[in-house]
């Protein structure tokens, strides 16, 4: 029997008659499965703020014992904070810490033995599969797919208002209002980051998406400020929450 080397020609084939077209294919074959595994860690995240507003985001379960993951510009200024879960349950929360240098927050609530997300602790591979799981314009779970389109991207904040948000993970993967704290999970399940802004179409983009990699370090929320303060994303980009000033319309 002759052994045949892994190795890639011209038309990229790997090995035995396997191509890369093969490998990708094959990992997007395992999305419904990644989807199965990490949903139940998915929330949405409801934000009310004092002058009737509201917004909506996504948020990811940290640990199993009610700390749950999300952005600092979904819940800042928000007067009262509802969680959503996979299972159609819905409970109060609160917010018990924010980081605005990373557009980050923590959500505590009163609830136990939560399905906590895996987390990946290092930079994935440009190329590699991106699956997105949120709740874009409300529409809870829903999941877009792509692939990782580059590493360290920054968005620079506006002078007055906000800060840069820098060592991004930048996907194709559609990233809409709402889907802000959305996981970007591999094809093992695990996230390597947290969905945070796009460049919308009106600034001539096509499916250009950031995430916060890819874990928070452990300690992480007991670190953070717990001062009310903005961590918007840039001017040139929108922040992928979906805030609404009132009952007949949002931005």
């Amino acid at each position: 029997m002759r052994l045949v080397g892994v190795h890639a020609n011209r038309d990229g084939d790997l090995s035995g008659g396997v191509t890369r077209r093969d490998t990708i294919l094959g990992s997007f074959d395992r999305i419904p499965d990644v989807v199965e595994q990490v949903q139940p860690s998915i929330v949405t995240v409801f934000a009310a703020g004092g002058n009737g507003g509201q917004g909506v985001g996504s948020g990811v379960i940290y640990r199993s014992d009610g700390t749950i993951l999300t952005n600092n510009h979904v819940v800042a200024g928000a007067s009262q904070v509802d969680v959503a879960f996979a299972d159609g349950s819905r409970v109060p929360g609160r917010v018990t810490a924010i980081d605005p240098d990373t557009d980050l927050a923590v959500i505590h609530v009163d609830r136990t033995g939560l399905p906590a997300a895996k987390f990946e602790s290092s930079f994935p591979r440009i190329g590699s599969l991106a699956v997105v799981l949120g709740s874009p314009l409300g529409f809870e779970k829903t999941v877009t797919a792509g692939i990782v389109s580059g590493l360290h991207r920054q968005i620079p904040g506006s002078a007055s208002e906000t800060r840069s948000l820098v060592d991004l993970i930048q996907t194709d993967a559609a990233i809409s209002p709402g889907n802000s704290v959305g996981a970007v999970v591999d094809s093992a399940g695990r996230v390597l980051g947290i969905s945070v802004a796009y460049v919308p179409p009106q600034q001539g983009a096509v499916a250009v998406g950031f995430a916060i990699p890819p874990a928070p370090q452990p300690g992480w929320p007991r670190s953070c400020s717990r001062t009310a303060a903005h961590g918007m994303p840039a001017s040139a980009c929108s922040p992928a929450s979906s805030r609404r000033r009132s009952p007949a319309g949002c931005t």
